[in-house]
């Protein structure tokens, strides 16, 4: 049986990085079947006090948590909020993929692996990348 995109979700739901997801974003995997359904309930969450339960429980993580949750933002298409929230906390994604090891290494390659690019992007055509709602940093945008 070949792997796909769903039995890599399947694993990223059973790793540790379910529950890193729930206490940093605030959503339960458990019940979702696919990537795209996590990116779009995430979506959904991000006004103002989504925005502030990710900005605070980033920036008192780990090196490791950080950098699985910057990787899983980015893969989720929302690399705009991991970039600010990086450069908040004044750091890289490589100074946090460096010394991050064991289950949350493993959630950034699954969060990698999972990235859901688009048809077109896939097969090399000329697209724009579709639009993120104005809730992609929060209603507060300008902070």
């Amino acid at each position: 049986m070949a792997k796909t995109k769903e039995n890599g979700f399947e694993l990223f739901r059973a790793s540790p990085a379910a529950k890193l997801v729930r206490r940093m974003i605030g959503l339960d995997i458990g019940a979702m079947a696919s990537w795209g359904e996590m990116s779009a309930a995430f979506g959904r969450r991000m006004d103002d006090r989504g925005w502030e339960r990710v900005s605070s429980a980033f920036h008192v993580a780990s090196s490791g948590e950080a950098c699985a949750m910057a990787a899983i933002l980015s893969s989720m298409d929302y690399h705009t909020l991991a970039d600010r929230l990086l450069a908040e906390r004044n750091v890289t994604f490589l100074d946090l993929l460096r010394p991050t090891t064991g289950p949350f290494r493993t959630a950034v390659a699954l969060a990698i692996m999972l990235n859901e690019v688009p048809q077109a992007w896939r097969a090399g055509r000329e697209t724009s990348a579709p639009a993120r709602p104005a809730t992609d940093l929060g209603k507060g945008a300008a902070r």
